[in-house]
């Protein structure tokens, strides 16, 4: 019986097994005849599929034309082999040009400047490695920061919890005491609240609580918080942080973050002013990134359109959003995280002096306000123009954007107001306090003190920047001017050190012309033994700062303190391998001063 390997017609139609066999065994039992037809076969697709993703370097040969399809054959190959071979050279062409690139700026960091803004980890890590360096040539200690260093050995990590919380509506006429100093201390130089507006919503509150907004109630809580923190006759920080808890869990109800208000953003201020007392970056962060938010949802960098505004709302807007720019600026410089409110097309006027007195009795905090504007705006040029610039070498462009930033900061010099102009030529004689400064003068001072220290900030940030003789020369003169006003007010006086402002913005100003000096004296092998000696001290003199900053900004200054104490410890062991005559006087500087 023949066998058929394919299955019959009637099999193939029922679906059913067929055993190849003429007659099958189904067309028996159906009574069918058995027939089978030769099925067409075809190709497999996943096959054919496959075969597709490769090239085909030659086609299978004819029968016909054998001569002539075998030389088309040799001849596809060649043409094939030869760009496959020129593949080969642009693609090596390319990687040499990535490899001498990524050695050019490698080499181009390492001889004129750090890739990017001067943050503070960063600059710590700089310190840390010339150490090393340094000492690697006496075949001593290697590796400065042998378990690493960042953000999170500087800062404590902790959120407030609502176990804390203050759960009540305290006093009236304590509340008072405490928003009467906010409004004369605080908001007189960052400026969010029109006074009489805030105190009728103070009043509303003790009347009925639902008379309030709730984002109202946030920064109240705050505020409490940041007075009671700043009461130098008892310690009361248990209290302040119960407020700030308070804060914290009212925000953290659905909603508040949904839909953006100017009473939220005004808050939020409150709330990063003591978070960044409590050394909390990570949480100050986060509230920063909520303001950026809302600023940008509600187009406060920009002039309002909205010809139903009036003057006094629009100024307010303006005042909120420079705070907030002051405060996200700083914090990006601080941490080396991309600014966001500094890269938006900024259309929104400088604060009108003549509303200084609507949001605090003393009028000066305005002259504060303004001048800090303009600095961290220039701070904000100077870091996108020049560190984050693909151009590392000073070509005559980036000379061209140095020369335009000195324009403008001379500009900035002519336009100090004369009041703290008289300070500012104090502060540079060194000459002591001004005479009879009552608790008002006191507090503009210091304030002038702050100014002029982010001012020295700004002159290093730009000269760090430029490899000239003459600029090293500007750059070093201002760290030890800069760290020389502080050894000089803020050191010695325990009253004008209560008096600083809590933000990051001051206690990052000391560090940036301490690493300058300290930098310097590792590196100058032909310093003088006096100035290495003057030197030396005022680095002792940042570190004295940091111990008398403690009981205001407990843990982050004292792990500076440290910092400090280990760089300086560093710089004299170096000092004394290079000369032996100059170590003898760093003891009697340490001795004089601990504390």
């Amino acid at each position: 019986m023949k066998r058929i390997r394919n299955a019959c017609e009637l099999c193939r139609r029922k679906k059913l097994r067929c055993n190849g066999e003429l007659t099958c065994q189904n067309c028996m039992v159906y009574g069918e005849e058995c027939r089978y037809v030769k099925r067409v076969k075809h190709d497999n697709r996943a096959a054919v599929q496959e075969n597709e993703r490769y090239p085909i370097l030659y086609t299978p040969l004819s029968t016909s034309d054998h001569d002539n399809d075998e030389e088309n054959e040799i001849n596809e190959l060649k043409n094939a082999v030869k760009a496959l071979d020129k593949r080969f050279d642009n693609f090596e062409l390319k990687l040499e040009a990535l490899f001498s690139l990524l050695r050019s700026q490698q080499d181009s960091e390492r001889k004129v400047k750090p890739g990017g803004f001067p943050s503070l980890v960063s600059q710590i890590l700089s310190a840390g490695a010339l150490v090393d360096s340094k000492l690697q040539a006496y075949t001593m200690r290697t590796n400065f920061f042998s378990n690493g260093f960042s953000s999170n050995d500087l800062f404590p990590h902790s959120f407030p919890t609502w176990k804390s919380a203050f759960r009540d509506v305290p006093d009236k006429d304590w509340a008072k005491t405490c928003l009467d100093w906010y409004f004369r201390f605080i908001n007189c130089n960052w400026p969010i609240f029109y006074k009489k507006q805030y105190m009728e919503s103070f009043e509303k509150l003790y009347i009925d609580k639902n008379l309030v907004k709730g984002a109202w109630i946030v920064s109240f809580y705050a505020i409490l918080a940041l007075a009671v923190s700043r009461d130098k006759r008892v310690d009361n920080s248990k209290l302040a942080e119960s407020f700030f808890a308070t804060s914290w869990f009212l925000i953290q109800r659905p909603g508040f973050f949904l839909t953006p208000q100017l009473e939220k953003i005004q808050a939020l201020v409150i709330m990063i002013q003591f978070a960044s007392h409590l050394s909390l970056y990570n949480l100050c962060k986060k509230l920063c990134g909520q303001v950026c938010l809302m600023v940008k949802d509600l187009n406060l960098h920009k002039e309002s359109t909205d010809k139903d505004l009036d003057q006094d709302m629009a100024e307010l807007h303006r005042r909120i959003f420079w705070v907030c720019y002051i405060f996200e600026t700083t914090t990006s410089l601080i941490f080396g995280t991309p600014p966001v409110l500094g890269d938006l097309e900024i259309e929104c006027k400088y604060p009108d002096i003549n509303y200084a007195h609507c949001f605090a009795e003393n009028v000066q905090g305005d002259l504060i306000f303004t001048c800090e504007i303009s600095l961290t705006v220039l701070k904000h040029e100077i870091r996108t123009k020049l560190y984050n610039s693909n151009n590392v070498f000073l070509d005559k462009g980036q000379k061209g954007v140095i020369s335009n930033i000195q324009t403008k900061i001379l500009n900035f010099e002519r336009a100090i107001p004369s009041e703290m102009k008289h300070y500012f030529e104090i502060l540079k004689a060194g000459n002591g306090l001004p005479e009879e400064l009552d608790i008002i003068k006191q507090h503009f001072f210091t304030a002038c003190v702050e100014i002029y220290l982010s001012y020295c900030n700004t002159l290093i940030y730009l000269y760090l920047a430029d490899d000239s003789i003459e600029g090293s020369k500007i750059c070093l003169s201002t760290a030890r001017a800069a760290i020389d006003v502080i050894k000089g007010f803020l050191v010695v006086l325990d009253p004008i050190s209560k008096n600083i402002c809590y933000l990051w913005l001051f206690l990052y100003c000391p560090f940036t012309p301490f690493l300058t000096v300290f930098s310097h004296l590792l590196e100058d092998d032909d310093l003088d033994a006096d100035i290495c000696v003057k030197d030396v001290d005022r680095l002792y003199s940042i570190h004295a700062f940091f111990l008398k900053m403690k009981d205001i900004s407990g843990e982050f200054a004292e792990r500076l303190s440290v910092i400090t104490e280990n760089f300086i410890q560093s710089a004299e062991q170096y000092l004394a391998l290079q000369n032996t005559s100059v170590f003898g006087t760093f003891d009697a500087l340490s001795e004089s001063f601990s504390i």
